[in-house]
């Protein structure tokens, strides 16, 4: 006979639409419902579709639970095999516990709500943070945190095993007066990386090679890159990530324009390649915000101030910035322009 046991994940293993391939299982839907139901929550909607609800503690434990006992029924329900051993990481114990039947489903999602109130009372949403610090010994973690603290709390609150341990505290504990912020753009022009080079010295043996001729990418210049960092080193509060407004250009027509009447031969996305470039996530839209010529995405604690609010834009939920589907195109005539200008052609 095999032996073998189910462990059951805690508070952090849940993503934005972790449900969402799972519409066809009458199983797991039917378990959402129940879930539902008990606490008057539409939690299938939550783990379904792109929204930020799912990663609020009150909703992120019931949903966990939810998804854990609909999976153990599922495995139930396709085999008689069970396991010798049921256990869960932190929350996840409730969840072993409903499925020794040792407590029922019902008890404990109202017993893992309550929890969850109790958690987000105490900690406002983005005061709080947690991570997970990995090969430091136990010691040197906690000297780090009693160093960090300031006049803020910051702790190791669980040691996972050797070489794991998660702290949580303040968001501002440790800080000091370095600022850090981020810029995300797209190809650089004229840059040591840039595709142009590579065109034009595939094109010398008589055809360029495209992975798909659908594939669009960003484009800007070195100057538009030097000038979007120093404008952002000037508007930053520390934890945003600039994105800059820039235009979007098929790289099969890159390749046209470079090297005219060269052929192309379609060779297919490489593993890991994408077929577009994608500045802001679905999962971002919640803490981005849209300016004239940029956006900005930011960091929790500085959602917390409400500074973004007053400056800038919400974005709408389920907001995503990529190269297929950006309002700024280059024409042939404007990327060649822009070759030119620089000195690249």
């Amino acid at each position: 006979m095999t032996n073998f046991s189910f462990i059951f994940p805690g508070q952090g293993s849940q993503t934005v639409g972790m449900m969402a391939d799972f519409n066809n299982h009458p199983l797991i839907q039917s378990t959402f419902n129940e879930a539902s139901q008990i606490l008057n929550i539409d939690f299938w909607k939550m783990a379904t579709e792109p929204n930020e609800d799912i990663n609020q503690t009150v909703h992120t434990q019931p949903i966990l639970l939810t998804a854990g006992i609909a999976t153990w029924r599922v495995w139930k329900s396709k085999t008689d095999l069970l396991p010798s051993y049921l256990a869960g990481h932190s929350l996840g114990e409730y969840t072993a516990l409903v499925a020794s039947n040792a407590m029922e489903f019902k008890d404990a999602l109202k017993l893992v709500k309550y929890r969850a109130e109790v958690m987000q009372k105490a900690v406002p949403e983005g005061v709080g943070a947690m991570a997970a610090i990995l090969g430091m010994s136990d010691s040197d973690v906690m000297n780090a945190c009693k160093e960090a603290q300031g006049n803020e709390v910051v702790e190791a609150v669980n040691f996972n095993s050797p070489g794991q341990v998660v702290i949580a505290g303040n968001v501002l504990a440790g800080s000091r007066n370095t600022k850090f912020s981020a810029v995300r753009y797209g190809n650089v022009l004229g840059s040591r990386g840039s595709v142009i080079p590579f065109f034009l010295d595939k094109a010398k043996t008589g055809s360029i090679p495209i992975t798909d001729e659908r594939m669009t990418r960003f484009w800007l210049t070195i100057q538009e890159g030097v000038k979007f960092v120093l404008d952002s080193f000037e508007r930053m509060h520390g934890g945003e990530i600039f994105v800059p407004k820039i235009p979007s250009f098929k790289v099969i027509d890159v390749a046209r324009v470079v090297c005219p009447g060269v052929p192309t031969q379609v060779i297919g996305i490489r593993p890991g390649e994408k077929l577009h470039e994608v500045m802001i996530t679905e999962d971002d839209s919640h803490s981005t915000y849209e300016f004239e010529d940029y956006f900005a995405i930011i960091s929790p604690a500085l959602k917390s101030l409400g500074l973004y609010d007053k400056i800038g834009s919400k974005v709408s939920e389920g907001f995503r910035f990529s190269s297929d589907n950006n309002k700024i195109w280059h024409s042939d005539e404007s990327f060649l322009k822009v070759l030119k200008d620089n000195g690249i052609l």
